[in-house]
């Protein structure tokens, strides 16, 4: 667990302007695709809420993985996570 610094705050204050959504967490990864920010969001739709809850049960979570080193790459989807180290890590 950890701040986000300056470059990963304008990347969620850009995020949550485009999509009209909220960023509670970010999971940072270096992987062979490139250094990965997994924003967990949710978004204004209230009717999307309950399903988000039920995925997160089972360790899911809707997120738009933003790559810093190729911007392009990027993209939305759900990532599997766990509990690890007093916070989370990515799984999938």
């Amino acid at each position: 667990m950890y701040y986000a610094n300056d470059k990963e705050k304008a990347v969620v204050k850009d995020f949550e302007e485009k999509n009209n959504a909220m960023v509670y967490h970010i999971l940072h990864s270096n992987t062979e695709f490139g250094e990965l920010l997994a924003l967990l969001y949710v978004s204004k739709y209230k009717e999307e809420w309950q399903t988000d809850r039920e995925d997160l049960k089972d360790n899911i979570a809707l997120s738009y993985v933003y790559n810093v080193d190729c911007p392009h790459f990027s993209e939305f989807g759900s990532i599997g996570f766990a509990q690890r180290f007093g916070g989370l890590v990515r799984t999938a």
